[in-house]
């Protein structure tokens, strides 16, 4: 729940009660929790890809790649990630 307070006051300002509204937040705070949550998967997924790419980089420099190697090779990667998704 999530409660807003006021004081109702009288005419020389004094309070004379306290009033509220409470609203109920529980699919709000369920909402959130889900978009946390794929917010976190989001992260991994591409620390993951990054490392991906980082790797066919190595690679490609290693065997004396060219930038066209590397072109190939994302493309196939992009392809791959494709499918999978």
């Amino acid at each position: 729940m999530e409660d807003t307070d006021f004081p109702l006051l009288d005419e020389t300002g004094c309070v004379q009660r306290v009033a509220g509204i409470a609203k109920d937040v529980t699919e709000r705070k369920a909402s959130a929790a889900r978009l946390e949550v794929l917010v976190h998967e989001l992260q991994h997924r591409s620390r993951n890809l990054l490392g991906v790419i980082t790797s066919v980089a190595s690679k490609t420099v290693g065997e004396g790649g060219s930038v066209e190697d590397f072109q190939n090779r994302l493309k196939a990667l992009n392809r791959a990630q494709g499918l999978l998704s």
